[in-house]
């Protein structure tokens, strides 16, 4: 069962290649007010893991985490996470599948956010982020301290969604298209420049990583923050334990991306300016110090937690938008990387 995360990380790839997905983008213009077409992807694979997960929990199929918090290292690693990912353009799941285009900036990006988190784990900056992260309390999730049904939760997720949506559809605003044309006539081969069917689609593949990874023990959904860090791990240790279905799932993810992007016609290497691969390491580093402080990247927190109403999961992502927006305002130049 393992190898199936290898094969929904290529599923994941050829998706997230095929949408261009950049949630860099969407939380800088959040605070102005704007619908980017990323939120509208983000708030429909949400709510589809969230009506999912606690269907799947009420059968008796999943147990849903029941997180601890440790507040002042979610709040510092989401806010230097989002400015991570502004200087590098992307957050660490845009990095893994740029990099199977092509892109050697995101190499740099993948490299240094692994190897900061391998470091955090079990290495050298374990010591310095212990006292943060020590006897965390357990607040449980927001349902949990609120005493009240996840339902209700679901429901009101769902009604802003359905809310987003339509004023998103009134604007009739697409996705970005991508820079280099698809080679290819296929449905599958074309961009989705369509929010709702990327939303769909991510929110599908979030839900059977919670289903395909729970016979190998692992009681999560999409992960690439850990499993970035495992993959490090294996490569310099040879411990079978760190080649686990979280870090297939990472393997497959620019392997996916690879694929599409060279039967679509845009696979190609792409050098940047020196001072890019600088912003590139800078953010990786950020990302990944953000990432072991807070709980995981924008997917284990944004993507997933989020949709069971992790207390984590909801202040992380705060804490990411407003890094991401403040950054962009005093750095005007660094931008989501096409």
């Amino acid at each position: 069962m393992t190898l199936s995360g290898l094969f929904l990380g290529l599923i994941f790839g050829f998706v997230l290649q095929r949408g261009r997905f950049c949630l860099t983008s969407a939380f800088r213009d959040l605070p102005a007010a704007k619908i980017h077409p990323f939120l509208i992807v983000v708030l429909i694979a949400v709510s589809l893991q969230s009506i999912a997960l606690f269907s799947l929990q009420s059968v008796g199929v999943l147990t849903l985490p029941s997180d601890s918090l440790p507040l002042l290292a979610t709040l510092i690693g989401g806010l230097l996470f989002g400015v991570g990912m502004t200087f590098s353009g992307c957050c660490a799941t845009g990095g893994w599948y740029r990099s199977g285009e092509g892109k050697i900036n995101n190499w740099f990006t993948v490299l240094i956010f692994a190897l900061t988190m391998a470091a955090a784990q079990g290495g050298v900056l374990k010591a310095w982020f212990r006292p943060l992260l020590a006897d965390p309390p357990e607040y449980g999730n927001i349902d949990q301290t609120l005493n009240i049904s996840p339902w209700i939760l679901v429901a009101l997720l769902v009604a802003a969604t359905a809310l987003v949506s339509y004023r998103w559809l009134k604007s009739s605003t697409s996705l970005p298209k991508t820079t280099t044309k698809c080679g290819s006539n296929s449905f599958l081969l074309k961009p989705y420049r369509n929010p709702i069917l990327l939303g769909a689609l991510l929110g599908a593949i979030g839900i059977a990583a919670w289903l395909l990874s729970a016979p190998t023990g692992r009681n999560f959904g999409l992960g690439i923050s850990v499993p970035s860090a495992n993959l490090i791990q294996y490569l310099v240790t040879g411990q079978s334990r760190y080649l686990n279905w979280g870090t297939y799932l990472v393997i497959g993810i620019p392997l996916g991306a690879l694929l599409t992007a060279k039967l679509s016609g845009e696979l190609c290497l792409r050098s940047p300016a020196p001072a890019q691969l600088a912003k590139s390491a800078v953010g990786g580093f950020l990302m990944g110090i953000g990432a072991a402080l807070s709980g995981g990247c924008t997917i284990a927190n944004t993507l997933v937690a989020t949709a069971y109403f992790s207390w984590q999961g909801w202040l992380a992502t705060l804490m990411m938008i407003i890094g991401v927006w403040l950054t962009s305002r005093f750095f005007s130049k660094l931008h989501c990387s096409a």
